[in-house]
This record gives C-alpha cells, sequence and structure tokens, in this order.
C-alpha cells in the first residue's frame, strides 16, 4: 500500500509546536524543495512570524508596492488591466486589489518580488483602484489611482449655418462648439482638421467651408 507521505514537512510541523524555530525552518524548505504543499508553507508562515514576535528575524520595513496603473487615466473600455508588483525585507502575507486578494501559495521569501496580473470590468464613471500589501508582521501599504472609464462621446452643437440654408455663395461658414465632460482634443470635417486643443471641456469651432 502506498500513500502520500511528507516526512520533512510533518518533521517541520513537529519542530514548530517544540519551538525549535530553525530547525522547523529548515525542515519545512527541505519539504518544499521536494514538493510544493500548501500545508507546508501555511506552517513555513507560523514559523516566520514566531521567529518575528521572537525578534530572531528584523522586520525594518513597510513592503513596498508597484503598479502600472496610470492616476488620473481614462479609459473607452469597461476593462482595465493592470499588472502590480510588491516586496518585503520578511515577506509579503497577502496582497489585494479592492479588498480581493490575489492567491498565493504562502507568504514570499524576503525581498523576492511577488508579481501579479489583475482584469477588473467597471461601469461608466470614475473608480479608485486601491492595492494593499500586507507582511508577515501585520504592516500594511495601500495605495490608491483613480481612474474614468468614458463610453459616451462629446456632444457636438452647430450654430451656424441654421437648417435649412439657401445661399448664392460659394462657401458657408461653420461655426459651433463640442463639449464633452472628459475634454475635447479635436473637431474634423470630412478629416479635414478644424480646431483642437489639450483636453478643453468645451472646444469652439469656427470655419469658412467650400460647397
Amino acid at each position: 500500500h502506498f500513500v502520500e507521505y511528507f516526512p520533512n514537512r510533518e518533521l517541520g510541523v513537529v519542530e514548530f509546536h517544540l519551538g525549535n524555530l530553525e530547525a522547523a525552518e529548515a525542515a519545512l524548505k527541505d519539504s518544499l524543495e521536494a514538493v510544493d504543499t500548501e500545508r507546508a508553507h501555511y506552517y513555513l508562515d507560523l514559523v516566520r512570524r514566531e521567529q518575528i514576535a521572537k525578534g530572531s528575524v528584523s522586520d525594518t520595513t513597510e513592503p513596498e508596492v508597484n503598479t502600472t496603473l496610470e492616476p488620473g487615466r481614462i479609459l473607452a473600455s469597461r476593462e482595465l488591466d493592470f499588472e502590480v508588483d510588491t516586496t518585503d525585507d520578511v515577506g509579503v502575507a497577502e496582497l489585494t486589489v479592492n479588498g480581493k486578494e490575489i492567491y498565493q501559495r504562502g507568504a514570499s521569501e524576503a525581498n523576492e518580488k511577488l508579481a501579479a496580473k489583475e482584469e477588473i470590468i467597471l461601469n461608466e464613471g470614475t473608480h479608485t483602484i486601491q492595492v494593499a500589501a500586507r507582511d508577515l508582521s501585520e504592516k500594511v501599504v495601500k495605495k490608491e489611482v483613480e481612474v474614468v472609464v468614458d463610453l459616451t462621446g462629446p456632444t457636438i452643437g452647430v450654430f451656424s449655418p441654421i437648417e435649412p440654408t439657401v445661399t448664392e455663395h460659394g462657401t458657408v461658414v461653420l461655426e459651433g462648439a463640442t463639449v464633452d465632460k472628459n475634454g475635447v482634443v479635436s473637431v474634423a470635417v470630412d478629416q479635414g482638421l478644424v480646431a483642437e486643443s489639450t483636453g478643453t471641456k468645451k472646444l469652439p469651432f469656427d470655419t469658412e467651408l467650400p460647397l
């Protein structure tokens, strides 16, 4: 009869309960090198937390969080794709995005980068994306980035010519304005640019067109 047996892992568990933290850490790491299991990660995290509590491992810094999210970013679709990574001098125990935990098997190693890719579906409007990292000594760092989902195009108003217009001239003056809460960058007529800006919320235009 064959059963799954993890001698180093179970030895590490016993050593932890006996208070032999160094021996427990060594046995659990040997077990993880052979087979990656949830139980070994769980007890290795307990060992490292106990080492921090007893002062044999020093935690001098908070987690460092980096993300590809750009503050003030305007999206033309509901899908937001981004990457996030975090490191810590004793290991990152938890990484969350808007309160949702990013799955990992146990805490990361000290100073090891923990990276993840995420996709979030957002409704139209302004949203705050919060990324938080917690290390093994319960230090928490949060980073918030505001993004805007804009699925509605600008509104165009034509003041002149009025409809219907009858004229004997070979040109007509086109005058109006376009508005958008997130800014207008250009107005074009038949592929010809008639007005542009860096993103003003109201952009007037005035041009003479051949008929």
